[in-house]
């Protein structure tokens, strides 16, 4: 149903190469180094094939869940039950301490309890009904293009990707039938521009880390990122809203 989000890829890749006047520079010795890199970590060794087997079951019933019943929580904690297995591989909480970050994990926790109080309580529908008040009446063009804006405003002082979807999701679902569109496509919509919220560093956990190596500067991320999120909102309204329309989903007619 997605599969034309792989357009903004060509979008991101032309847009950077050409603000960063990064075409057809080479590192010197790059692929060399690659390979020699490569050839350093040798063969899988027998911890390496316990993980990729434990994550590739994981993610095997995670993707049949409808058919064995099994609930994603459950398979996570027995697929981390093996791994931790003495003897079975050499993974120990103080290596698992010392490589996790505790801030971004914590982050999403809060979102996800937060989604969950903000369905019982009702407060989703009550941000909603607030939103949908500043919605100007321009159409279903108008007012995504304002909407979606308007949630990458609100949303940049989140770090991570995730928690920041986990929390927007309510509110942006209850928001559409107030607004007369459909709930698939117009959450679609707003949650997918999501994942490309390029305005600051911090926006994104990957960025932020790409940030602290300092190889650029706060000002020409924001000089790439500002104008990308601008140009994947209007690749969202005009590219995949009538993309979700052909598949079933037009935003223009609310669902019943």
């Amino acid at each position: 149903m997605n599969w034309p989000l792989l357009g903004i890829l060509v979008i991101m890749y032309y847009w950077v190469n050409w603000v960063m006047k990064s075409k057809n520079i080479e590192v010197p010795g790059g692929i060399g180094e690659i390979k020699r890199q490569k050839d350093e970590l040798g063969k899988m060794t027998f911890t390496e094939w316990i993980v990729l087997i434990c994550f590739g079951v994981a993610i095997l019933l995670w993707a049949t869940e409808q058919f064995h019943g099994l609930k994603m929580a459950l398979v996570t904690l027995g697929v981390e039950m093996v791994l931790f297995i003495p003897g079975l591989t050499n993974l120990s909480w103080k290596k698992v301490q010392s490589n996790t970050i505790f801030g971004t994990w914590l982050l999403l926790c809060g979102s996800l309890s937060l989604v969950t109080a903000f369905e019982k309580t009702g407060v989703d529908k009550w941000i909603a009904s607030h939103l949908m008040g500043l919605a100007p009446s321009w159409g279903w063009i108008g007012v995504s293009i304002f909407i979606c804006i308007t949630v990458q405003i609100t949303r940049l002082g989140i770090v991570s990707n995730v928690a920041a979807v986990t929390l927007l999701a309510p509110n942006v679902a209850a928001m559409a039938p107030m607004l007369g569109l459909n709930t698939v496509a117009f959450t679609m919509m707003v949650l997918n521009v999501d994942s490309y919220a390029f305005v600051l560093p911090i926006s994104v956990t990957a960025c932020l880390i790409a940030y602290g190596t300092e190889e650029y500067s706060f000002a020409e991320f924001v000089k790439v990122g500002a104008p990308l999120t601008l140009m994947v909102i209007l690749y969202m309204v005009f590219v995949m809203l009538p993309w979700y329309a052909v598949t079933g989903y037009p935003i223009w007619e609310p669902m019943k």
